[in-house]
């Protein structure tokens, strides 16, 4: 086999490396940065030194990314005009003002346009990047009527209507019909997906998203829904391999979703076949083929060692926002990343002061031997609690040193000093 032109066994062979590549440089660098950041943005870290210290926690990154996400979302959200298309002579005024209505209509009619831009902007703030992914969705809606009292004109008429794929009826003894119909509605149309940032994986040295650099979209799905969208399904070797549980158990999924985990959950897939999970690795490589002239663009779908389909694409059917792009690099820096400093320094101090306050309402006291009739009586704060001493210099608090000053200065100019930046 001539190694620039692949047979199906040497496309899986090189797609399945690509993969392992992207993986694993995403798993062991980008994933647990995106998990701190989650964590931090959730008011789950820096933790507490002791069991007696405050537990306090500062929001400056939830307040940094939310502040900096309104901003952004306003741009999108105050108006559906946000694409306009501008004519280029008299001939094109009407074409231009249908162009402009109808990706009003695809964005904020048929996909919700709002919620694809605050989750994109979201992703984009603590992740990285914010990536859409714009395809078009071939979706037939089959529909089960029944019909009653009507005439032979009127069954016919409806015999006529191209969604109308089987029809049964029945005359009646006052000479009308009576039966039932099957439609088939077409709601094919573009759909606009938020994906996951633990997802999506691109090559590590990708200096954008083009058609030059491999990417894969691992997506979790139904063996249902594999046959539903035309894959043969009696590929797959083994229904168990990667399921949905590798997605589930990425680092910054399970932060996502540590506040509100409820525990194992029995699910439909657990005792139904169809229902079964597997992960499918959509990939997008440039490469050749058996049999191709030059390189082409291919969408290579996978799951687990099974390739189910190759199919050449014209282009990639991805969208990214990079809030901070660096030059050359698909990835640029991590917003939210950069505001963690300044809550650690703002929890840390804020945390001296509120101890200092407790402690200075609440002192240690030191307690002089044989002066106290029962010592547990100290361990009982209550206001107006009873301490019995047998001498007047039995008990006196501790010392404690008194709060820095600058503390509160320092804590202003870590605020100032996060709102220019």
């Amino acid at each position: 086999m001539d190694k620039n032109q692949l047979d199906d066994e040497g496309v899986g062979d090189l797609v399945a490396a690509k993969i392992r590549e992207a993986i694993g440089w995403f798993s062991s660098k980008l994933s647990r940065e995106r998990e701190q950041v989650v964590k931090y943005y959730n008011g789950e870290l820096p933790k507490k030194q002791s069991d007696g210290n405050s537990s306090y926690v500062s929001t400056d990154v939830y307040d940094a990314v939310e502040a900096m996400k309104a901003q952004l979302l306003e741009t999108f959200s105050a108006g559906y005009d946000i694409v306009r298309f501008s004519p280029q002579n008299e001939d094109d005024v009407e074409a231009a003002r249908i162009a402009t209505e109808y990706c009003e209509y695809v964005i904020f009619r048929q996909n919700n346009g709002y919620a694809i831009f605050n989750d994109v902007i979201h992703n984009g703030l603590t992740a990285r990047a914010g990536i859409a992914k714009v395809y078009w969705e071939d979706c037939q809606d089959e529909i089960d009527e029944q019909f009653s009292t009507l005439t032979a004109a009127e069954v016919n008429a409806i015999m006529a209507v191209d969604e109308v794929t089987d029809l049964e009826a029945e005359m009646q003894k006052d000479v009308t019909y009576k039966g039932k119909l099957k439609k088939v509605l077409d709601k094919s149309q573009v759909r606009i997906e938020v994906i996951a940032p633990e997802e999506f994986c691109i090559d590590p040295q990708a200096t954008a998203l083009d058609k030059d650099h491999f990417c894969v979209h691992r997506t979790v799905k139904s063996l249902a829904d594999l046959k539903k969208a035309g894959y043969d399904v009696k590929k797959l070797k083994d229904y168990n391999i990667e399921g949905d549980d590798y997605i589930k158990n990425l680092p910054e999924n399970l932060a996502r979703f540590a506040q509100i985990d409820s525990g194992y959950t029995i699910t439909p897939e657990d005792y139904q076949d169809e229902l079964k999970k597997v992960l499918v690795n959509e990939c997008y490589i440039r490469m050749m083929r058996k049999g191709d002239k030059y390189p082409k663009l291919y969408k290579v779908v996978r799951v687990g060692s099974n390739t189910l389909a190759t199919d050449e694409i014209d282009d990639l059917p991805f969208v990214t926002f990079i809030p901070l792009p660096v030059p050359h690099s698909f990835y640029g820096n991590n917003y939210a990343a950069r505001v963690i400093p300044t809550q650690n320094v703002t929890t840390v101090l804020t945390r001296g002061i509120i101890d200092h306050s407790t402690i200075t309402n609440n002192p240690r006291y030191k307690g002089l031997k044989g002066g106290l009739t029962n010592p547990r009586e100290l361990l009982d704060n209550r206001l107006g609690g009873i301490v019995n001493i047998t001498r007047p210099d039995a008990i006196m608090p501790m010392e404690q040193s008194n709060l820095n000053p600058f503390v509160y200065q320092t804590i202003e100019m870590i605020k100032a000093k996060n709102e220019e930046t």
